[in-house]
This record gives structure tokens, C-alpha cells and sequence, in this order.
């Protein structure tokens, strides 16, 4: 079978009593291509930095238009001095979500308690499954989560120039 085709089954059957009955299946469609990531975000304004250490405002999208989007797995990685590891879900290998529509693979979610550090840089691990259960991954750029403030500058004026460090 051929990627897109549309397949039924046919069914005749005659019994002992020489009655007939014919049905068909309602069909599918073959695919053979992974969900396609669209987007992929770690907090609602696309910023590379966050004050906020308690939550992550995630967005994401897959399409599949054959068999649609079955399921997301979902992780959320901490990078902390060059080392990667996996931050939620604390307990389990993977959060498993469905989108409510299997063909607009939309998806907004708030998770909050994550207790994120200083300096790291956490990231959205995403793997979309469509209804044939291929499955694709895909990683944000990540969020470094920053609660310092800036240092107040220093400045020097004289009558010739102001000068700011």
C-alpha cells in the first residue's frame, strides 16, 4: 500500500440457508509520515529569559493531516553546567496528553511548582504520535531562568564627556 491510499474491506457472506449479507468497512487512509512540528515554545512571549522560577508556559504544535495527532509525550529537561537531566515529571518517565482535537494538534499548558534554578535552562522534550503511532521529537531552544537583578551602573561626568560602566 501506498502512503495516502484509501483502503476498504468488503465483506459477502452466503450461510447454510442460502441467505447473503454484504458489508464494507468504513476504511482508513495509509500513512507513512511522522506528525510535523509547526511550533515549539517554552513561555508565552518567546523570550530566552524568565524571572519566574515556579512556572513554564508552554505552547506546541504538530500537524498530520492523514491520521491525524494521536498523542504528545511530554519531559522537561534542566541544563545546569553542562549537564542534562530530566526535571518533570519528577515520578514518572513522561507526562502523556491528548489533544482534543486529533487534527488541530494545538496545545497551551501552564505547569507550575517546577522549582527551577538560577542559571538553568529548562526546555520542553516533546514527542508527537500520530494515529498510526509514528512518532516524531523535537526539543525547545529552552528558558534560563535569571531572578537576579541588574547591577546598578557606575557613571562619571565631567564637564567633557559622560562616561557609563
Amino acid at each position: 500500500m501506498k502512503h495516502k491510499d484509501e483502503v476498504y474491506f468488503y465483506v459477502h457472506g452466503i450461510n447454510g440457508a442460502d441467505l447473503k449479507a454484504e458489508a464494507r468497512s468504513d476504511g482508513f487512509i495509509v500513512d507513512h509520515t511522522p506528525p510535523i512540528m509547526t511550533e515549539i515554545c517554552d513561555n508565552q512571549v518567546g523570550s530566552r529569559y524568565q524571572a519566574d522560577k515556579s512556572t513554564l508556559n508552554l505552547k506546541w504544535d504538530f500537524l498530520d493531516s492523514e491520521s491525524g495527532i494521536e498523542k504528545y509525550r511530554t519531559m522537561i529537561y534542566e541544563n545546569r553546567h553542562g549537564i542534562k537531566q530530566k526535571h518533570w515529571p519528577a515520578n514518572e518517565r513522561y507526562n502523556e496528553t491528548k489533544p482534543s482535537n486529533s487534527f488541530n494538534g494545538k496545545m497551551e499548558r501552564a505547569l507550575g511548582d517546577l522549582n527551577m534554578e538560577d542559571g538553568g535552562i529548562y526546555f520542553l522534550h516533546i514527542t508527537a504520535f500520530d494515529g498510526a503511532l509514528l512518532a516524531t521529537a523535537h526539543e525547545s531552544s529552552g528558558v534560563t531562568i535569571d531572578t537576579t537583578q541588574p547591577s546598578e551602573p557606575t557613571v562619571i561626568h565631567s564637564k567633557m564627556f559622560t562616561k557609563y560602566f
